[in-house]
């Protein structure tokens, strides 16, 4: 069972800009600790932003802004007006931001869309309770979804994709695809299927090379989830992790997904059809052993 949708990964070419936007302006909170010279983390409740400036080469030049191919759904439990007049006050004309039907939809300054919801006060406390990362959060509490637009006639191929991989629970809807996070959050990553989108996004272009990091419910169903994925020819590493922690490495071993508990996947693959790629997206996924592991009290069953 998929847990948490723990963090989006991106790519942005301005650090300073980063800042100003995701902390000064949306709330979330800075973390210092996994904030360094080549990368910003956010924190916001269980879940987090990371937004890498460079590589691990510190003579490197900035790395190019990555954009979601749909939108990113945040809670809050701050009003919406008072982030909007914040955004305006900070960026004046660069920023969109505008409030309709209680939902403030924002372009940031990077390109990405992201649509905000306030959540009620005894719900960011219960958030609160739950855990979080070093540093604590501030208004910002939570990615409550991320929808990405993926090419027609594939929904029903990814929504397979993860029952199998994952034995997720999954809702289709017309052209949509609902892969359910079942922790405390109450989540998902939703495709919704459009014109024009292609399969090989991430190959084709840096800035579709962003990626999300979700986390299992147990050991057992990490290793399973291992298991389906490195016998589907699934597994990935992704060079620009190499030669740094190992817990935020990629694994192509049992052993290795041991030793740091997080594997990579980039390509979802049709389970009848090992071959067919219908869709790329990089997933980074962990046990609820893996040390980033932000929910308190949380045992996970060992095998």
């Amino acid at each position: 069972m998929l847990l948490l949708l723990e963090h989006v990964n991106l790519g942005v070419n301005d650090e300073i800009l980063a800042r100003k936007f995701f902390v000064d302006g949306l709330g979330c909170k800075l973390n210092t600790i996994g904030t360094n010279y080549r990368q910003v983390h956010v924190n916001l409740g269980l879940c987090q932003f990371h937004l890498p400036f460079k590589t691990r080469n510190p003579h490197d030049v900035k790395m190019a802004s990555q954009i979601i191919n749909g939108w990113i759904e945040l809670s809050t439990e701050e009003e919406l007006e008072n982030i909007r007049l914040r955004l305006v006050d900070i960026f004046q004309n660069s920023v969109e931001a505008s409030v309709e039907n209680h939902e403030l939809v924002v372009r940031g300054p990077f390109g990405n869309v992201f649509k905000i919801h306030t959540i009620h006060k005894v719900e960011a406390e219960a958030i609160r309770q739950l855990g979080g990362h070093s540093g604590g959060s501030d208004r910002m509490l939570g990615i409550k979804g991320v929808r990405i637009f993926c090419p027609t006639g594939t929904c029903q191929i990814i929504s397979k994709f993860y029952e199998t991989t994952f034995r997720a629970s999954t809702e289709i809807q017309g052209g949509t695809c609902s892969v359910l996070f079942e922790g405390p959050c109450k989540q998902s990553l939703t495709f919704e299927e459009v014109d024009g989108v292609v399969s090989d996004n991430y190959d084709m272009d840096y800035i579709h090379q962003y990626h999300v990091a979700c986390y299992v419910d147990s050991r057992e169903a990490f290793l399973s989830s291992f298991a389906m994925t490195q016998k589907n020819g699934c597994l990935f590493v992704n060079p620009r992790f190499q030669g740094g922690p190992v817990e935020f490495a990629s694994s192509e071993t049992e052993n290795e997904a041991r030793a740091c508990w997080q594997f990579r996947i980039k390509d979802i693959k049709n389970p009848m059809q090992e071959q067919q790629v219908v869709y790329q997206l990089e997933h980074e996924v962990r046990s609820t052993d893996h040390v980033s592991f932000p929910i308190h009290s949380f045992e996970s069953k060992e095998i």
